[in-house]
């Protein structure tokens, strides 16, 4: 029996996936090939995921990489950034029927001003990030760490993320688990597991 559902966070709630797309749009605005941009990015990303440097280290790190302000990579930022307003009415919907989760790879500031701004703070029962517990996805043990906190075994989970390479550890731990590509495919598979969903 399915009683609790994990969500990963950028990709799903917001179309952040990664830098995929953001890396595209903007890098010519550095006179960088998206690869090289994305390059920079991720060179600052991944320790401040898990917190190995502060998240004023990431944007300076970043800024000083580039050559521009902090204030500039964050305005676009938040010009790239759509949230998935559907998904969080969708998500608020199960509130009370499964336990909910989020498990994301994420730095403090920029996902707790995400959470603050959807309003989803009262919405999980548990919320695991990567710059907290000092591991990331697809390292298995967040994975286990999450179905802790939540008090059910992993097979009792549905682990849903957009990133393709997060899918295996989960299946591997016994959850089932959803690829996720738009809102209404989530839905349709998570009526195929036997989830009860109002939309």
């Amino acid at each position: 029996m399915i009683k609790a559902l994990i969500f990963d966070f950028g990709g799903v709630f917001d179309n952040g996936n990664g830098f995929s797309g953001f890396k595209d749009r903007y890098a010519g605005k550095f006179d960088l090939t998206p690869e090289e941009f994305r390059s920079v990015l991720m060179k600052f990303w991944r320790p401040a995921r898990l917190s190995e440097i502060s998240c004023q280290e990431f944007w300076d790190g970043i800024v000083g990489d580039l050559g521009c302000k902090p204030e500039y990579i964050k305005s676009l930022l938040r010009e790239y950034v759509v949230y998935n307003k559907e998904m969080v009415e969708f998500v608020r919907s199960l509130k009370g029927r499964y336990k909910l989760a989020i498990l994301s790879n994420h730095i403090s500031d920029w996902f707790e001003s995400s959470i603050g701004e959807l309003g989803l703070e009262d919405v999980f029962d548990v919320i695991v990030t990567s710059y907290e517990v000092g591991m990331a996805k697809p390292d298995k043990k967040i994975y286990v760490e999450t179905a802790r906190r939540l008090c059910v075994k992993p097979e009792e989970c549905v682990f849903i993320d957009d990133q393709e390479n997060n899918i295996p550890p989960a299946e591997e731990l016994g959850m089932k688990a959803i690829l996720f590509r738009d809102n209404g495919q989530l839905k349709k598979e998570l009526r195929e597991l036997g989830i009860k969903t109002k939309s």
